[in-house]
């Protein structure tokens, strides 16, 4: 923390800031990237009330500021991970005329978007250009889209459920 700045004053809405360098602060604001001077922790602290989902810990380790933001919100990924399997095998299936290996091919890339045609060719059990044929035919209907370079990016389904509407809020 700089200055006399503590992290009970961040809880309050009356700190007083101080600016580290000056010249630095006004190029941001000059440029758009900040509003306001010593506003931040205030503004932020508001929003995540409004949302009633998160909540926030603030720490200070050594010359560092750590700041974690919870999700408040049960989840279980387990069970989360169950529900898009159903919605494959009940909307997706229906929708477009898939084989077992489309659906296999889906039900991996929502366990896990990074997985390489390689790892599915073996939980598929078919060969790997049989899996990458299989993927063109997907992406080509649409189901399926690559996100980012070969060797970085990732997988990402694209299919929505038949039961939604025409709008992009239904994708998987």
């Amino acid at each position: 923390m700089f200055g006399n700045l503590t992290l009970e004053d961040l809880e309050k809405d009356d700190y007083i800031s101080s600016i580290r360098n000056k010249l630095l602060a006004e190029a941001f604001y000059l440029t758009g990237d900040i509003e306001k001077y010593g506003t931040g922790f205030i503004r932020i602290r508001k929003k995540l009330n409004e949302l009633k989902t998160a909540t926030y810990k603030i720490s200070e380790i050594g010359d560092f500021l750590k700041i974690e933001l919870m999700d408040t919100r049960s989840y279980d990924s387990e069970k989360d991970v169950e529900n898009r399997k159903c919605d494959v095998e009940k909307d997706v299936e229906k929708k477009f005329d898939l084989s077992k290996n489309h659906i296999l091919i889906i039900k991996s890339i929502l366990e896990n978007k990074n997985v390489t045609q390689k790892n599915l060719s073996k939980i598929v059990g078919i060969t790997l250009r049989n899996i990458q044929n299989n993927m063109k035919k997907l992406k080509e209907m649409g189901v399926l889209k690559r996100i980012g370079s070969d060797k970085g990016g990732y997988w990402k389904v694209l299919v929505k459920p038949a039961q939604t509407d025409t709008n992009d809020n239904g994708l998987i």
